[in-house]
């Protein structure tokens, strides 16, 4: 299952043909994926709002027991988007319940847009 706010971002990938994802709009602000029921959970250069701390609680619950947390997001993106938390803060929120697997920038092979790291997080829940 993927999910994203933009209609016509799902529409786009499911015009790029049949397959077995599922397609999704769901705005995180609004509704919370099932909790429990991804064995992997993944947000790629999604910016995780810090007026609404719900997104990111949903995001986490959203992962099941044994399953995997993947975030990856532009490296010192926090200073020109103070409004959203950073990756270290969202290290920070895994409590107890997930062991942090990495927690690392790393460099591109290929720079793009001025980005020439990453920040990955992968985390497992217990």
């Amino acid at each position: 299952t993927a999910v994203d706010i933009s209609e016509v971002a799902l529409a786009r990938a499911a015009a790029m043909g049949p397959g077995t994802i599922a397609w999704r709009h769901l705005d995180l602000i609004a509704q919370a994926p099932e909790p429990g029921a991804y064995d992997l959970v993944s947000a790629h250069y999604f910016g995780f709002p810090r007026a609404h701390e719900q997104v990111l609680d949903r995001v986490l619950a959203a992962v099941a027991p044994g399953g995997t947390l993947l975030v990856v997001g532009h490296a010192g993106m926090e200073d020109r988007f103070p409004e959203f938390s950073s990756p270290g803060e969202i290290a920070a929120r895994l409590n107890a319940t997930w062991q942090i697997l990495v927690d690392e920038i790393r460099p591109r092979v290929h720079a793009a847009n001025g980005h020439a790291d990453d920040v990955v997080i992968r985390a497992r829940k217990l």
